[in-house]
């Protein structure tokens, strides 16, 4: 499973209110916590936890 994780976060930062290092002047949801942890390992946890599932890659923009 491929989690794409590389966009500029312009809907993601309109919604948080917060300002942050987001290509679009926002948090980076690589960055983002959400319940104590990044909010993209809430969704790698989710697929990790399936059978069907072998890998998960995150593909995440270069600094």
């Amino acid at each position: 499973m491929i989690l794409p994780a590389a966009g500029s976060g312009t809907r993601f930062a309109r919604g948080s209110g917060r300002s942050g290092s987001g290509l679009a002047g926002g948090p980076s949801k690589i960055e983002m916590e959400l319940a104590g942890k990044p909010v993209f390992l809430h969704a790698v946890e989710s697929f990790i936890r399936r059978a069907d599932v072998g890998q998960v890659i995150v593909a995440v923009a270069p600094d």
